[in-house]
């Protein structure tokens, strides 16, 4: 699709156009999708392992944690999405039906 320094698994991609952008993943959003995934996991990416390899997550400040996996040699990938407790379409969905 495009070459951006971070990958994201297309398990990911579908969870952040669903949770984050209220859309699908689909061919016609899929790059709006990626462009927006990439420019809000950029506020957030850790450091890698010192030894390259390993994986790191980080909260941004909507509550939307971020996996990260580092390989040498690879660049880092996004391989899931979660939501701090209180936080997301559930919550949401939670204050909205007290």
């Amino acid at each position: 699709m495009c070459h951006l320094p971070v990958r994201f698994t297309t398990l990911v991609l579908r969870r952040f156009a669903r949770d984050v952008l209220g859309t699908e993943f689909t061919r016609s959003t899929g790059k709006k999708v990626v462009e927006a995934a990439y420019s809000r996991s950029t506020h957030v990416q850790p450091d890698p392992p010192s030894n390259h390899t390993g994986r790191r997550r980080a909260t941004d400040e909507d509550g939307l944690r971020w996996h990260f996996a580092y390989e040498p040699g690879e660049r880092p990938a996004v391989i899931h999405l979660s939501w701090e407790p209180g936080c997301g379409p559930q919550a949401a969905a939670q204050e909205g039906g007290s």
